[in-house]
């Protein structure tokens, strides 16, 4: 249990990375000056602050495996469209330069 969490782990990591770089392209061809940059990323930080306060809730109410499953189908089924629509986005942008 613990090699696949930490597989899944490695995974979402790398998918994190990647959603940041492309955040970060985009934001150059929009030409963003740093604090609207620094902006978008405080946002992302508050929101991982909220969740990480309200996360104890879900973990004393539900198991480990039950979370594990459902954080893994949650991104499989939100994250990597929107990750592939700013993909395309930022290839399109590039691409008019």
């Amino acid at each position: 249990m613990i090699r696949t969490l930490a597989l899944l782990d490695a995974g979402d990591s790398l998918r994190y990375g990647a959603g940041y770089l492309l955040i970060i392209m985009l934001a150059q061809h929009l030409h963003a000056n740093a604090a609207q940059v620094g902006i978008v990323f405080a946002g992302a930080a508050i929101g991982a602050l909220l969740g990480s306060l309200m996360a104890p809730a879900p973990i004393r109410r539900f198991p480990l495996g039950t979370l594990s499953i459902t954080m893994l189908c949650d991104t499989l089924t939100s994250s990597w469209p929107s990750q592939r629509t700013l993909s395309r986005t930022v290839r399109t942008a590039t691409a008019t330069d």
